[in-house]
């Protein structure tokens, strides 16, 4: 084999670029560390994340929360201290949370069958598992 020595472009000026120079921020993002699994990690976690299922109220549970609500109407539904468990589905899979709140009602819409509370929650009736009403003493 023959050694090459190069003669013929040893002397050529270097290349110049046309395009201007990367800043020392945009060389080095090229060698930055390369993620193969984009939304691995996001996805295992969300995965690992437990819900709950909504729990299946007893008929004297029903009843009991009917007359809650009864007399939560009778009280005129506005202004009265209630505290209230419900159920609350989960946006991204099945199941859910219980979450508790105690705060006043604001009103009570029975065509759509929610609670509005002061604090800006607004609950679906079809949700609650618990209430109570606070009377003052």
């Amino acid at each position: 084999m023959e050694k090459q020595s190069y003669e013929d472009i040893i002397h050529l000026k270097r290349p110049v670029s046309n395009f201007p120079k990367a800043s020392i921020e945009d060389r080095a993002a090229q060698f930055s560390a390369f993620e193969a699994l984009t939304g691995h990690e996001e996805a295992v976690t969300e995965t690992a994340r437990l819900t709950e299922k909504k729990p299946i109220l007893s008929e004297s549970a029903i009843q009991m929360l009917d007359e809650t609500m009864q007399e939560l109407l009778r009280m005129g539904g506005q202004n009265v201290s209630v505290f209230i468990a419900y159920f609350v589905k989960d946006a991204r899979k099945e199941g859910g949370f219980i979450k508790e709140i105690i705060d006043d009602v604001r009103k009570i819409d029975s065509y759509e069958k929610v609670i509005h509370l002061q604090g800006g929650e607004t609950i679906p009736i079809a949700d609650i598992l618990d209430m109570e009403i606070y009377r003052e003493a």
